[in-house]
């Protein structure tokens, strides 16, 4: 009696390593799971992918809140860039309309595209105007105050 537990412990062992070995052919095993519970439009955002993509937007914000505030010539192109970069932070995130598991970033991302892209077309028009990226600026304040 004392041999049929080590010899069954064994195939366990060997049955689990077998079924490991599975998941790690078919790939990544959250994605194997996702495949199946979520609907075929639905897009799983990694919290990397969300935090990477929203610490570069914070960034590029205060980077633009300082610009906005300059009364020199580089002004304009310190405004811009901090613009494009917003837009490029933000082109990271699905902005496409299928749903996420972030409802904010569903409800948000495309307004927020929207006024950064209009916002960096009236700082390159001529005359420029920095009414709508000073806007872009301070509509990140009452959310994001840990990040200024």
């Amino acid at each position: 009696m004392k041999l049929a537990t080590p010899i069954r412990n064994m195939a366990l062992a060997a049955l689990a390593l077998v079924a490991g070995g599975c998941f790690i052919a078919v790939g990544d095993v959250d994605d194997v799971v996702r495949s199946v519970t979520y609907p075929p439009d639905f897009r799983y955002l990694e919290r990397s992918e969300i935090r990477g993509a929203m610490w570069e937007l914070a960034v590029h914000a205060r980077t633009l809140h300082e610009a906005v505030h300059r009364h020199d010539e580089g002004r304009r192109a310190a405004v811009s860039s901090a613009l494009k970069g917003m837009e490029a932070a933000a082109d990271r995130l699905p902005s496409d309309g299928r749903p996420t598991n972030h409802p904010l970033l569903n409800l948000h991302l495309p307004r927020l595209l929207d006024e950064v892209r209009a916002a960096r077309r009236a700082v390159e028009a001529e005359p420029p105007s920095y009414l709508a990226a000073a806007t872009v600026a301070g509509a990140c304040l009452p959310c994001h105050t840990r990040t200024y």
